[in-house]
């Protein structure tokens, strides 16, 4: 028979201390996921505020053509 860690055995139950060292894992994922999302957001945020700030522009310059090409035809 191997001699496995006892964790691994099927019949051993968790002990509280096994528990909570998981509950520390999965808590400590989440937290980098969570930290990940909120990065990637901000990025994704100031990137559409740029976005919008171009499109501005260009409606502006649009308008200030269209102004000209109109004045031209009277």
């Amino acid at each position: 028979m191997k001699s496995w860690p006892r964790r691994l055995d099927p019949d051993y139950n968790a002990s509280k201390k096994d528990i909570l060292a998981m509950q520390e894992a999965i808590m400590q994922v989440q937290m980098k996921t969570d930290n990940r999302y909120h990065e990637l957001n901000n990025k994704i945020e100031a990137v559409k505020s740029e976005m919008h700030r171009e499109f501005a522009g260009i409606r502006t310059e649009m308008a200030a053509i269209r102004t000209d090409i109109a004045s031209m035809n009277r």
